[in-house]
């Protein structure tokens, strides 16, 4: 058997543990959906960010720098973002056309919202590419595994025939008639070796049921973390058109009431002289 084979005896719990996608705490929780917003809250306010988890706080992120940093600006952006939108409702409450002030009120929460979207999708990203790598060295694994699958099943397919030869040699010794010491000592020989044959089979199938186990397991964890990771980029750009609708009604809402202040008709002109 190869090196390889040895490691079999490391508990499968052992070898999950390195396989098994990180906690759920790892990952960000999905948007909150304009449609879920509470009723009591200001009419139109804007949806809470999607938030990032608790990477950071554990040990082992390998990006806390980025990580960090897009918690940073997404503080910023909710806090201009809660503010500005406050004022932007004071300003509706006027039914005056205030389109100067609240275009860019709008346009400076959008950057902000932008500035963190980047960082946030880059932590996401990165994450991403390291578990491309990560999945294209458990696939080398699985195909090593697999090898030793075949060959195991190899083996357990050679015991079993060598186990039926020796069976029916100690058959024909038993039947050889009257028995000898020489017949005797044979029969023992080959009674040592069924056994041995035997204790062999049973090691080989405990492996190749190890190793089964093993390249399920690893099959079925290979592309977890990728797809949670996948499903944060895609929820994301989910709440990103959200937010960017929601903005627009402001913006669509403030122009309305500019244009329903049309100059008057006309003014009455005076009378023209010798009229």
């Amino acid at each position: 058997m190869r090196g390889r084979m040895s490691p079999m005896k490391v508990p499968i719990s052992a070898v999950l543990a390195c396989m098994l996608p990180m906690g759920a705490s790892l990952w960000a929780q999905p948007p909150e959906h304009p449609a879920a917003r509470q009723t009591d809250q200001i009419p139109g306010a804007s949806a809470p960010a999607p938030t990032a988890g608790q990477q950071s706080e554990l040990q082992g992120d390998r990006f806390a720098q980025v990580r960090d940093r897009a918690d940073q600006l997404k503080a910023a952006y909710e806090d201009l973002d809660a503010s500005n939108m406050k004022e932007i409702d004071k300003l509706a409450l006027t039914k005056v056309c205030q389109i100067r002030r609240v275009g860019p009120l709008l346009d400076r929460t959008i950057v902000a919202m932008h500035e963190w979207l980047t960082t946030e999708r880059t932590y996401w990203q990165i994450w991403n590419d390291r578990e491309n790598e990560r999945i294209d060295g458990q696939k080398k694994d699985l195909a090593g595994y697999e090898e030793d699958q075949a060959r195991l099943d190899g083996l357990i397919d050679e015991e079993k025939k060598n186990q039926e030869k020796l069976e029916q040699e100690r058959a024909t010794l038993d039947n050889s008639g009257k028995r000898t010491e020489e017949t005797t000592a044979q029969i023992d020989t080959v009674s040592r070796d069924i056994r041995d044959s035997q204790a062999r089979l049973a090691h080989a199938q405990q492996q190749y049921k190890d190793v089964t186990d093993t390249i399920n397991n690893l099959s079925a964890s290979l592309g977890a973390r990728i797809v949670n990771i996948r499903q944060n980029l895609v929820k994301l750009d989910a709440w990103e058109l959200d937010q960017k609708a929601f903005y627009e009604s402001k913006r669509t809402a403030a122009q309305e009431v500019c244009s329903m202040k049309q100059p008057s008709p006309g003014t009455p002109l005076p009378k023209s002289g010798g009229k």
